[in-house]
């Protein structure tokens, strides 16, 4: 998840590099520079791990997305619960519910 929510980002280059954009030293290029092939390597998996969940028929919509924070985004826009879903899950509930099961008509009115 730490791919998708952006709570995972890349390196900070100013921990390696100075201002003049030149390396601290040789060893903190080099780490900066794993780090960012890690990150890059994790966010791919990410990618294609959403990607994977995606139905066929939909995967086209959604094929020209290159970054796992942005194909969530995207998704989660997509096939958000509209009001009539959230209606229609209330009425299920109200219908589902049995009168007998209950010990007070307080206690049936709460759960609607």
């Amino acid at each position: 998840m730490l791919y998708i929510n952006d709570s995972e980002n890349g390196s900070n280059k100013s921990l390696y590099y100075n201002s003049e954009d030149k390396a601290y030293n040789s060893e903190l290029a080099v780490k900066y520079i794993e780090k960012e092939l890690e990150f890059e390597k994790n966010s791919k998996k990410a990618l294609e791990a959403i990607k994977s969940t995606i139905s066929k028929e939909n995967i086209n919509r959604f094929k020209d997305k290159k970054d796992a924070i942005f194909l969530w985004n995207t998704i989660i826009n997509t096939y958000e619960k509209t009001s009539l879903e959230i209606i229609n899950r209330y009425l299920n509930q109200i219908i589902d519910l049995d009168y007998s099961s209950f010990t007070s008509i307080n206690e049936y009115t709460s759960q609607i």
